[in-house]
């Protein structure tokens, strides 16, 4: 089985800001996930950049992969990357269904705790002609002995908690839905 790293998400927009480079744009949102708490997501190179359609207020629904951002001054951060094809807006009015589903196929790198690390191969990166790998840091619970190096397919949720005054975002899995392959 290919590793798999998929997310889905869906919620109001509360903050969204566009990096816009002649050659190059990123399209930064902070989403209200229902009954989740907050979470920020980052868009590449999106299509719309229309004021109107990324303000506060309106709704999106976003489908992209976890990834974790190493800080260059020590730390990391889970991170949700969506391309423009797995963004869509609508306005404030609109009703949409809820979505908070991530699903992960990939091999245990660390496991402490109730957490386990998780790499991932993506698809081809073009500028290094390797695979795109991705990492995330996901609660799977703590009853799992010898499992680094085991492969594990799981499906979870976003969620989000307050530390220090910042929203955090994390992974934690459904616990029926823990499989070490």
């Amino acid at each position: 089985m290919r590793d798999q790293n998929q997310v889905r998400i869906s919620g109001t927009i509360f903050w969204s800001k566009l990096d816009d480079r002649q050659t190059y744009s990123t399209l930064r949102l902070g989403i209200n996930i229902p009954n989740s708490g907050s979470v920020f997501a980052s868009v590449n190179n999106p299509s719309t950049k229309a004021y109107d359609l990324i303000k506060t207020g309106n709704k999106v629904v976003l489908s992209g992969v976890l990834d974790t951002w190493e800080k260059k001054e020590g730390g990391t951060e889970l991170q949700i990357k969506a391309n423009d094809s797995g963004v869509q807006f609508f306005g404030k009015e609109k009703s949409i269904p809820e979505f908070n589903s991530v699903v992960c196929y990939g091999k245990i790198l660390e496991y402490a705790g109730d957490t386990a690390v998780v790499q991932m191969y993506g698809e081809r990166n073009p500028k290094t002609d390797s695979p795109t790998i991705r990492k995330a840091r996901i609660k799977i619970g703590d009853s799992f002995k010898d499992i680094v190096n085991s492969n594990i397919l799981l499906e979870a949720k976003i969620k989000a908690e307050e530390i220090e005054g910042k929203s955090k975002m994390f992974v934690e899995a459904d616990y029926d839905k823990v499989c070490i392959v």
